[in-house]
């Protein structure tokens, strides 16, 4: 495992590999968590998660919640991805395998 510490966006416009895990805790606007989306969606392996946080129950944040609710809840659900779990205020979801 590595850690990144510095914003995601700076890491995306280097990275090249794939990854099985993304921690999405964003600037927690619904601009800057789609952008975390659609910056790594693309590097996660099948059968890999993006983890969102604050995006869930009673105490999710408007913008997690819109991207999440937006992306995978609904009949027009991002193909190729299901949520997996959601735990408190996270969601996880997994590409699939």
């Amino acid at each position: 495992m590595v850690w990144h510490v510095e914003r995601s966006e700076e890491t995306a416009a280097r990275w090249r590999e794939p990854v099985d895990l993304v921690f999405v805790d964003c600037d927690h606007t619904e601009a800057g968590c789609r952008r975390d989306w659609e910056m790594w969606s693309p590097f996660v392996a099948p059968g890999g998660v993006v983890l969102f946080h604050d995006a869930a129950g009673p105490r999710a944040i408007p913008g997690p919640r819109a991207v999440v609710d937006g992306l995978f809840r609904g009949r027009d659900a991002a193909a190729g991805w299901r949520i997996r779990a959601e735990v408190e205020t996270a969601v996880a979801v997994e590409r699939a395998g």
